[in-house]
């Protein structure tokens, strides 16, 4: 049992079980496709689609290149914008794809404590100046709530648990 998700404008998804797939879709608004996310935009080259915790504290960022690959970018202090390792790579935006990993990893690292930021500037920092703010952090909350409740709705008509979900 696995559930797909594309996470977009209308996160569409699917539920595979039993070997059957159903599928559904979420209004997840704008903050998905960057519309509603200070920073965000549509993958494209030089925007942020992933991030990574280094051994030293720092985010790995994980920026498009011209190919769509994601590419080394810099290693950047998320509170501060200190750079401990500077790759060649620059960014211009973050994806949905990253809005998602820097919440994730906001929440992981302790650094984003719901509904607060909890940085001096009350902002996560990534590379290149491109920041992550509290409103950002409210639209993204909206939109996972969206596709949270897709998920639920998927799982309650096929009839089993959220736990039967083994891989997502």
């Amino acid at each position: 049992t696995c559930m797909v998700t594309d996470y977009g404008t209308n996160a569409e998804m699917g539920l595979y079980h039993d070997g059957e797939l159903y599928t559904g879709s979420a209004a997840a608004g704008p903050a998905m496709e960057g519309q509603a996310v200070s920073y965000g935009m549509l993958a494209a080259p030089y925007a942020i689609s992933d991030l990574q915790l280094a051994e030293n504290g720092c985010w790995k960022n994980l920026v498009l290149n011209e190919n769509l690959r994601p590419s080394a970018g810099h290693c950047v202090n998320p509170s501060d914008f200190s750079i401990s390792q500077q790759n060649g790579v620059h960014a211009r935006g973050i994806t949905g794809t990253g809005v998602v990993a820097v919440v994730a990893l906001g929440l992981e690292s302790g650094l984003i404590k719901l509904p607060r930021i909890d940085t001096p500037g009350r902002c996560i920092c990534l590379q290149d100046g491109i920041t992550f703010s509290e409103e950002d952090l409210l639209e993204a909350g909206k939109a996972m709530g969206a596709i949270r409740a897709g998920h639920k709705t998927l799982i309650e008509e096929v009839g089993i648990r959220d736990d039967e979900v083994r891989t997502m």
